[in-house]
C-alpha cells in the first residue's frame, strides 16, 4: 500500500503527539530519526515483521496450505484413479503430505485417524458422511478363442472343465 508524503507526515505527527516525544528531526533538506525515533523504529519493525508473519499464516491461500491428510482407498481405485492425480496435486499444494493407505480391507477410520476414505459399493449403516463421486460399471469379457478353449459357445453359458 502506497501512502502520500502528506499522509505519512500527518500520521507521524499524530504518533509523536500521542507519545509526547519527537520521533523525527525535520529540516528543509532532510529528515532524520531522533534517539526516541530510532528506538521506536527498531522495536516497531520487529512487531511489524511478526504481524506480517501472522497475516501470512492466517491468510495463506491454497498454495500455502500445509499439513497431513490421511486417505484410505481400495487397491484398484487407488492405482487407477487416485495415483495419477497426485503429481498435479503436489504441484499445487507442495506443503501437504498425503499419507495413503491402499488396501481392500475396510478399516476403522476413527481409530486409524483417516481423514478421507474412498469406498466402492453400498456402505453399511454408519455415522460417517458419504458422498457419491461416481459410478463404476463392470463387464466380464473374454475373447472368442478363450471361450472356445473353455468349450463355451455364445449364449449357452459357461461350461465346466
Amino acid at each position: 500500500m502506497l501512502l502520500s508524503a502528506s499522509t505519512v507526515s500527518k500520521m507521524m505527527s499524530r504518533i509523536e503527539e500521542r507519545l509526547g516525544v519527537g520521533l523525527i528531526e525535520r529540516s528543509t533538506r532532510r529528515l532524520s530519526l531522533t534517539a526516541e525515533g530510532q528506538l521506536y523504529y527498531e522495536r516497531s519493525r520487529h512487531l511489524l515483521d511478526e504481524f506480517q508473519d501472522v497475516e501470512h499464516e492466517v491468510g495463506r491461500g491454497p498454495r500455502q496450505a500445509g499439513g497431513t491428510v490421511r486417505i484410505s482407498v481400495p487397491v484398484a481405485f487407488g492405482v487407477i484413479a487416485l495415483e495419477p492425480l497426485l503429481p498435479e496435486f503436489w504441484e499445487n499444494y507442495p506443503n501437504i503430505v498425503v499419507d495413503i493407505s491402499i488396501s481392500d480391507e475396510i478399516v476403522d477410520l476413527y481409530l486409524d485417524r483417516t481423514d478421507i476414505a474412498f469406498r466402492i459399493g453400498t456402505l453399511p449403516n454408519s455415522s460417517m458422511i458419504a458422498q457419491r463421486i461416481g459410478r463404476i460399471r463392470r463387464k466380464i469379457v473374454a475373447s472368442p478363442a478363450y471361450l472356445e478353449r473353455r468349450e463355451t459357445a455364445y449364449g449357452r453359458g459357461f461350461g465346466g472343465s
